[in-house]
């Protein structure tokens, strides 16, 4: 892999996961049209981000697995602007039983920055 900047790759990621753990919520749109959904992130020990969708949700339609978007984050500190990151879907799993039961919980990845992808 081929770096543009001079700061070793393992700095980046550990960079890139620090700004991630500060992220609060998500906004997108899919397929360009309205509405706007924003959502809160999540962690937990077996998912590393992802955000509740009720699973009546018309959204989940339109979602797919593999999918990428182009997301709009804000940060927990109101003082750093949103940002646009390239994100793509890994997974949509229903919560039947859980702490989140009726909902399902959409796991989400961050692609490198350097990562050109079309957006669908």
């Amino acid at each position: 892999m081929i770096s543009k900047s001079n700061t070793p790759l393992k700095e980046l990621n550990e960079m890139e996961l620090t700004k991630r753990e500060r992220y609060y919520s998500v906004e997108f749109t899919v397929d360009e049209l309205v509405p706007l959904y924003h959502f809160k992130l999540w962690n937990s020990q077996t998912m590393d981000l992802f955000v509740l969708v009720k699973e009546d949700s018309e959204i989940l339609n339109r979602l797919e697995v593999g999918r990428v978007l182009k997301m709009k984050y804000y940060n927990d500190d109101i003082s750093y602007p949103p940002e646009y990151r390239t994100t793509q879907i890994n997974n949509i799993t229903k919560d039947k039983d859980g702490r989140f039961s009726g909902h399902c919980l959409v796991g989400l990845s961050i692609l490198p920055s350097h990562q050109n992808l079309q957006l669908n």
